[in-house]
C-alpha cells in the first residue's frame, strides 16, 4: 500500500513538472505574441500615418492627370467643332431692326447633297418624260407588216426598261444621299449641343478646374440648366463621379458611402450608384429573392448594353464601307487634278477652229480624254488626244499611228444607239493628233460597280441585252467586228441610262475569207484577262478567234454585276493569271448561294462561259437566246 503511493506521488509530481513547463512556455508565447501584437500595430500605425502622409499627394497627382487629360478633351472638343462647322455649318447672326437672332447656316457638305438631290429630281423629270412620249410613239405606231411590228415592240418594251433602269438607279441614289442626309442632320444636331455646352462652359466662372471643399476637383461642363451647372468632378478617393454645382456649391449624399460611376463612351453615358455590399450573404429569404433579382436585372443592363455597342457597330462598319467609296473617289479625283494640271491642254484651247475644251475626263497610257464643246454643231463632244513620245523612234511612232488609224477606220463607219460614235479626227501638230467621239454623261459601268457592287438581276439583265444589240451589230455588218476589249471601263451609260459600247483600239475586223474555225490571234498578251475565254491564252499554237471572244466577256460582265465579283480570278493580278493558268483552268462557273439570281440568268452565264470555244454560241446565236427576249406584258 505504502509503495503504490509512493509512485502515485511520484507520479503526480512528474505531470506538475510537466504542466509547470507548459505553463511556462504558454507565458513565453504569450509574451512574444503581444510583443509581436504591438510591433503589428506600430507598423500598422506607420503604415496609416504613412498613408495620411500619401493621401494628399495621390490626390494631387490623381487631380492633375484628370485635369491635363480635361485640358486636352477640352482642346480637341474645340478642334472637332471647328472642322465640323465647315462641312456640316454654323451659327450665323441676323438683324431685323433692333432684334439680333441666331439663325444656322448650312455648311458645304449639306448644301453639296441638297444639290445632288435636285439634279437627281431634275434627271428622274427627264426620264420620265421620255417614257411618257415612248408610250405615246408605241400609241401612234403606224401600221406595218406582222413581223416588223413584232420587232418594233419588242424595241419599245427594251426602251422601257431601259427607263425604268434608270429611274431604279435614281431612286436608290436618292435614297443613298436621304439616308446621308438624316445622317448628317443628326451630326448637326449633336454639334449644335456641343457648340452650346463649349459656349456654356466658356462662360462659366467654374471653368478654370477648381478644387471645392479642398475635395472636389471640377473637370469639363456636361450640361447647364436654367440655374445649375453639372460638372464632371474628381473626389479624393480618386473615382470620377457627377457632381452637381448649384450656386457655386458642390452637393454629393454625405449620408452614406457611395460611388457613382460615369460610363464613357456613350453621349449621355450610365449613371450607377452603389451602397452597401454587392455580394449576396445570408438572409432572410425575401431579401435574397431581391437580391437574385438585382443580378438578372443587371445583367440585361449588360445584354442590352451589347446591343447598343453592336448596334454602333455595324453602323460604324457601314460608315467605313461608305468613306472607302469616298476615299476611291477621292484617290481618283486627286489623280485626275494631277493629270490636268500637268496637261498641255489645260488653257481651254480651241482646236481645229471647232472643239473648245473643257475639263479632263481621263488619261491612259498615251492618250488623254476631255470634255469639250462642238461650236459648229453645238453639242458636248470627247476629244481624245494621242501623245506620241518625241523620244521614240520613227518606227514605233509609225507603228502607233497605224494603230490610231486602224482603230478610226474601224470605228468611223459604227452607227448604232449602243455603240459609241466617232464623229471626227484631225491632227493637232507633229506628235499629236485627235479622234471626236460622242460625249456620254453619265458614269462608265466600272464606276457603276464600284458605288454598287451587286445589280439587281433586272438592270443587269437590261444593260446585257444592249451589249448584246451593239456586238450583233458589229456581227451583222459586211466586215464583221470582234470587239476583244469588253469590260466594265468599256461601257458608258448617257444621260438617260442607255449603255454604250467603247474604245475600239483592240478590236479585230473579220476578213471575208476566214473560215468558220476563226481568225488568228496576232495580238496575244494584249486584253484585260480577267474577261478574255481560254483559247487566248493557247500557247502550243496560234489561237484562232471569234466573236465567241466578245461573247465569253459579256458573261464574265454579266456574273460581275450580279454578284459583284469575277466569276475566275477575281482577286489575283494580271501577272498571276498568266503565271497560274487561272483562265486555262476555268473549266466551270461556281455560283455563290447569294444573292438571289433566277435559274434562267444561272444558265445564260453558263452557256456564255462554255469552255470548248467550239460547243460555245457565237454573237448572234446567244443574241437569240430566250434570257435576251423581251417580249409585250
Amino acid at each position: 500500500m505504502g509503495k503504490f503511493c509512493h509512485e502515485e506521488i511520484t507520479s503526480l509530481r512528474a505531470k506538475v513538472v510537466a504542466l509547470e513547463e507548459d505553463l511556462q512556455k504558454s507565458h513565453k508565447e504569450a509574451s512574444d505574441s503581444q510583443n509581436l501584437y504591438q510591433q503589428f500595430e506600430k507598423e500598422l500605425k506607420d503604415l496609416k500615418d504613412y498613408e495620411q502622409q500619401m493621401k494628399p499627394k495621390r490626390i494631387k497627382v490623381i487631380s492633375d492627370l484628370l485635369i491635363s487629360l480635361s485640358k486636352a478633351e477640352r482642346q480637341e472638343a474645340r478642334m472637332k467643332v471647328r472642322q465640323d462647322s465647315l462641312r456640316l455649318g454654323n451659327v450665323g447672326v441676323i438683324r431685323t431692326g433692333t432684334i439680333i437672332s441666331e439663325t444656322w447656316e448650312d455648311g458645304q457638305v449639306l448644301k453639296d447633297l441638297n444639290t445632288h438631290l435636285r439634279h437627281l429630281l431634275e434627271m428622274k423629270e427627264a426620264v420620265e418624260r421620255q417614257r411618257k412620249s415612248l408610250k405615246k410613239r408605241q400609241s401612234d405606231k403606224g401600221d406595218g407588216t406582222e413581223i416588223e411590228a413584232g420587232v418594233q415592240e419588242e424595241d419599245f418594251v427594251i426602251q422601257d426598261e431601259i427607263y425604268k433602269s434608270r429611274l431604279a438607279s435614281i431612286k436608290r441614289e436618292e435614297e443613298t444621299l436621304m439616308r446621308e442626309r438624316d445622317r448628317y442632320e443628326l451630326e448637326k444636331g449633336r454639334l449644335i449641343r456641343e457648340m452650346k455646352r463649349i459656349r456654356d462652359e466658356d462662360g462659366s466662372r467654374f471653368n478654370n478646374f477648381q478644387i471645392l471643399n479642398h475635395r472636389y476637383a471640377l473637370l469639363n461642363l456636361l450640361g447647364k440648366g436654367g440655374f445649375s451647372e453639372v460638372y464632371k468632378v474628381v473626389v479624393a478617393f480618386g473615382c470620377i463621379v457627377g457632381g452637381f454645382c448649384v450656386d457655386g456649391q458642390c452637393v454629393a449624399q454625405p449620408h452614406k458611402v457611395v460611388m457613382v460611376v460615369i460610363w464613357e463612351g456613350a453621349r449621355t453615358g450610365f449613371w450607377w450608384v452603389f451602397g452597401g455590399k454587392m455580394d449576396k450573404g445570408d438572409g432572410t429569404e425575401i431579401e435574397a429573392g431581391v437580391q437574385e433579382e438585382d443580378f438578372v436585372i443587371q445583367d440585361e443592363i449588360y445584354k442590352s448594353r451589347l446591343a447598343s455597342i453592336k448596334r454602333e457597330e455595324e453602323t460604324l462598319m457601314r460608315e467605313r464601307d461608305r468613306y472607302e467609296l469616298e476615299k476611291g473617289r477621292l484617290i481618283r479625283e486627286m489623280k485626275r487634278i494631277r493629270d490636268e494640271d500637268g496637261s498641255r491642254f489645260n488653257n481651254f484651247q480651241i482646236l481645229n477652229h471647232r472643239y473648245a475644251l473643257l475639263n479632263l475626263l481621263g488619261k491612259g497610257g498615251f492618250s488623254e480624254v476631255y470634255k469639250a464643246f462642238d461650236l459648229v454643231e453645238h453639242r458636248y463632244v470627247a476629244c481624245k488626244l494621242h501623245g506620241l513620245n518625241a523620244q521614240w523612234s520613227e518606227d514605233k511612232k509609225q507603228s502607233y499611228i497605224r494603230h490610231a488609224i486602224r482603230e478610226y477606220n474601224i470605228h468611223k463607219t459604227l452607227v448604232h444607239h449602243h455603240i459609241v460614235r466617232l464623229w471626227d479626227i484631225f491632227e493637232i501638230d507633229q506628235n499629236t493628233f485627235c479622234t471626236v467621239l460622242e460625249y456620254c454623261s453619265g458614269k462608265d459601268l466600272d464606276a457603276v460597280l464600284k458605288a454598287t457592287p451587286v445589280l439587281p438581276e433586272r438592270e443587269a439583265r437590261i444593260i446585257i441585252v444592249q451589249i448584246f444589240q451593239g456586238l450583233v451589230y458589229l456581227n451583222k455588218r459586211t466586215q464583221k467586228i470582234i470587239h476583244y476589249d469588253l469590260k466594265p471601263g468599256n461601257v458608258l451609260f448617257d444621260e438617260l441610262g442607255a449603255a454604250k459600247v467603247t474604245d475600239f483600239g483592240l478590236s479585230k475586223i473579220v476578213e471575208d475569207n476566214v473560215g468558220s474555225q476563226g481568225m488568228e490571234l496576232t495580238s496575244q498578251g494584249a486584253g484585260t484577262y480577267w474577261y478574255l475565254p481560254p483559247e487566248c491564252f493557247e500557247l502550243s499554237k496560234t489561237p484562232l478567234i471569234s466573236s465567241k471572244v466578245d461573247v465569253w466577256s459579256a458573261g464574265i460582265l454579266f456574273y460581275q454585276m450580279l454578284f459583284g465579283r469575277r466569276p475566275f480570278g477575281h482577286d489575283q493580278t494580271q501577272e498571276r493569271i498568266l503565271r497560274e493558268d487561272t483562265i486555262i483552268k476555268a473549266r466551270k462557273v461556281e455560283f455563290p448561294s447569294r444573292p438571289a439570281v433566277s435559274n434562267e440568268a444561272k444558265d445564260f452565264i453558263r452557256r456564255c462561259l462554255t469552255y470548248n470555244q467550239a460547243d460555245r454560241p457565237d454573237v448572234l446565236t446567244i443574241a437569240q437566246d430566250q434570257y435576251l427576249t423581251y417580249t409585250k406584258k
